[in-house]
């Protein structure tokens, strides 16, 4: 099983899912720059489903969310959060524009798609936290942009701070 999917269902599928029951899964996709020295050059280059898809957004709306956070992300170059370029101001909520992207290092960006917002980037700065070396005032500048609460809960417990890519089983 992925370290994503362990740390969905070990640590926020239960936060998540006591806010609302209905948020049981979500679309995860990695997106890889083409050229690194292009920073508007990136594509999908993994897409999976975490979890289990219930409630009133259909796979297929997921899929199309996650991407669209991680190409409106690969957008802007400078931004290192999805957030950053959030907009709900359209009165079709359909055409809103949600947090839940992040931009890790070497070359990649991470999309989640399937809870509120904040715990979507909170599964996915917790993965990178673990997975990727980067300088933590990076994460803490995502964290201050979009005011990411369930993250700081997550990261308050010494336990889960502390977490390192050797606890978990890579194999399924």
């Amino acid at each position: 099983m992925p370290v994503i999917e362990q740390l969905f269902n070990k640590f926020i599928l239960p936060r998540a899912s006591a806010l609302d029951p209905t948020d049981t899964g979500g679309w995860f996709t990695v997106w890889r720059a083409i050229n690194p020295g292009q920073s508007h050059a990136f594509e999908p280059v993994l897409g999976v489903k975490i979890g289990a898809i219930t409630g009133t957004n259909p796979l297929k709306t997921l899929m199309r969310v996650a991407n669209e956070k991680a190409a409106r992300l690969a957008f802007y170059p400078f931004h290192l959060s999805s957030w950053e370029s959030r907009d709900l101001s359209n009165n079709d909520p359909a055409q809103h524009k949600y947090g839940g992207a992040i931009r890790v290092p070497y070359n990649e960006i991470w999309s989640f798609a399937g809870l509120a917002e904040h715990h979507d980037e909170a599964l996915l700065l917790l993965a990178a936290r673990i997975l990727r070396p980067w300088h933590p005032d990076q994460i803490l500048r995502i964290v201050e942009r979009s005011d990411n609460a369930p993250y700081r809960e997550l990261i308050a417990d010494p336990v889960i701070a502390n977490l390192k890519p050797s606890d978990f089983a890579l194999a399924a």
